[in-house]
């Protein structure tokens, strides 16, 4: 094995607080497997800049710890990338990223990527879930990462860790900025450990959103709605995005969900596109897949108008056969309903008119409608939860908790006092000769008792009478 590289940070090493600056140039190996960086940054002030460099063919494999093809050790660091390719890249050993800033130290940097293609990148998470297979980067006091400019992501793996390309980790409560401002995502993977589940892997697609500290969801830190995505895929959670943050409900839920939602229909898209637990990283990293799934949730239930229902009722009228049943809906919001059980979702889906009427009490609002079509109603048999939704994705009930149902209430009005009685009394199948015959066996053996009884007491006074007529001749 050669030795080359022994004693070396990297093929191309710039320190010192120097500049160094490569435009139009293609590097591409003959496949041999390296196993440090091609180009290594680090000391204060020492930047690097990339126009129009082709970066193609090249297998990483890290001995100690994860690598970057341009690794950047951050301390002060200007880091200028554009119009350039990373392609046909694959890592292995203890993985790395096509781009991967460090900045263990807590130093300040400033990095854009504009214009740059990734394309058919495959690399492995750290021992820890880390991943980021074409952008790992380490975000803290007055850091910077710009992604803009029409980027394009293609193709890129990560295998046993979060974040099929882009892995970033903030200090939240810091002063920063991390923005994606115009970037393609497709077919972008993130894949889960295939024998273990701590720490959690195969979250966030495309991103793996994480960090530490409280995020002041106003100040726009943080602005993701640059972001185009198609085709991408997570095992666990999030194709697109997955995020994990303390202040995630008011993250998402600021302006709208605007800065994180990137290209995501709120009616189209998968509500697993763009998922997210409110916690911290080192909370996260020791729960299993069941207590993630229990606690994540789809960005979109946070930015959604979320309704709250305090009562349901339907009246069931039997006086006439044409009536409609009644339904009635103690909201604050104009809302659908649904049974707990999914047996319908009213108004139906194709349904041309809005048939549902609203009127404003205060601070709620009841809403009543009528259905026709009686067959879904079996109230003798089963007792039924309602729900409401603005939008036919997210079903809330009591307190506006998704899935909490309300017990709905029915009220039954018949025609005739006959008509409301539950069960009435059944006409008696017993034969009457039945009756007759056992009525006759009880009088013959009541009759029987009584002779003998008659016959005891004849005997018994006989017997008294003889007794004392002895007594008599005795004296």
């Amino acid at each position: 094995a050669s030795n080359i590289e022994n004693g070396h940070k990297g093929w191309i090493s710039a320190s010192g607080g120097i500049e160094l600056k490569f435009y139009f140039i293609k590097l591409v190996t003959d496949k041999s497997k390296f196993n440090i960086p091609i180009i290594y940054i680090e000391d204060q002030n020492t930047n690097l800049e990339l126009d129009s460099v082709t970066f193609s063919d090249i297998n990483l494999s890290p001995t100690d710890e994860p690598k970057g093809i341009v690794h950047v050790d951050a301390d002060n660091t200007e880091l200028i990338i554009s119009d350039c390719i990373f392609e046909d890249i694959s890592f292995e050993g203890e993985g790395g990223s096509a781009i991967r800033i460090e900045n263990d130290q807590e130093n300040s940097f400033t990095a854009t990527i504009d214009g740059t293609l990734f394309n058919n990148i495959n690399s492995t998470g750290s021992e820890s879930g880390q991943g980021g297979s074409a952008i790992y980067a380490q975000i803290r006091e007055d850091c910077s990462l710009i992604i803009d400019d029409s980027c394009e992501f293609n193709d890129c793996v990560i295998e046993s860790g979060n974040g099929g390309a882009l892995y970033v980790d903030i200090y939240y409560s810091k002063n920063f900025q991390f923005k994606i401002k115009d970037a393609t995502f497709h077919h972008i993977k993130a894949l889960k450990h295939n024998s273990k589940d701590i720490p959690p892997s195969g979250y966030g697609g495309v991103i793996f959103l994480t960090g530490t500290g409280d995020y002041d969801v106003q100040s726009e830190q943080i602005d993701l709605s640059g972001m185009k995505s198609d085709s991408n895929s997570a095992d666990n959670g999030g194709n697109n995005i997955y995020i994990v943050m303390p202040q995630l409900e008011e993250f998402c839920h600021y302006d709208e969900g605007s800065l994180v939602k990137g290209d995501f229909d709120d009616k189209l898209s998968n509500l697993s596109d763009v998922e997210g637990i409110a916690t911290n990283i080192s909370t996260f990293i020791q729960f299993t897949p069941e207590q993630i799934s229990q606690e994540q949730k789809s960005l979109q239930y946070y930015w959604a108008i979320i309704a709250s229902l305090r009562t349901a009722k339907v009246v069931v009228d039997f006086r006439n056969e044409d009536k409609p049943f009644k339904y009635q809906l103690n909201i604050t919001d104009k809302n659908q309903l649904r049974n707990e059980a999914n047996e319908f979702i009213y108004p139906p889906l194709d349904q041309t008119t809005d048939p549902i009427n609203i009127v404003d009490q205060l601070d709620e609002q009841l809403a009543t409608f009528a259905m026709k079509d009686k067959q879904f109603l079996n109230y003798k048999s089963k007792q039924y939860g309602a729900l409401i939704s603005n939008d036919r994705r997210f079903f809330t009930g009591s307190d506006g908790i998704e899935g909490r149902t309300v017990l709905l209430e029915v009220e039954v009005v018949f025609d005739t006092e006959e008509e409301e009685l539950a069960d009435p009394p059944q006409k008696s199948k017993f034969a009457w000769w039945i009756g007759l015959l056992i009525g006759l066996v009880v009088l013959a053996v009541i009759i029987t008792i009584g002779c003998c009884f008659i016959c005891y007491c004849c005997l018994w006074k006989k017997k008294n009478k003889e007794k004392d007529l002895d007594e008599r001749l005795k004296q």
